[in-house]
């Protein structure tokens, strides 16, 4: 018999996998979950920038306090200004 291995296949192969797929009723698809949270909502931009303001306060003040130094020493250079200034080390 020539071929003879051909005459026990099928002519359209199917394959279990295939044949369950089309029997399973198809399940609907989660969302994926981000890993960062979603803020929801508008930001209120001069809320948003008084916030930034009260954060950095503190390096505001610093900056001031030295541009005060800085001029209360107005007849000295800028090197030895900044040696006068400058902290000592801990």
């Amino acid at each position: 018999m020539i071929g003879g291995e051909g005459v026990f296949w099928p002519a359209v192969r199917s394959s279990p996998q295939t044949a369950t797929l089309k029997t399973m009723p198809q399940q609907t698809k989660k969302p994926r979950r981000s890993r960062v949270p979603r803020k929801t909502g508008a930001v209120n931009a001069q809320n948003l920038l008084e916030r930034i303001d009260q954060h950095y306060h503190h390096l505001n003040a610093g900056l001031d306090a030295l541009e005060a130094r800085l001029e209360a020493n107005g007849g000295m250079g800028d090197a030895d200004a900044v040696e006068s200034i400058r902290r000592k080390p801990r």
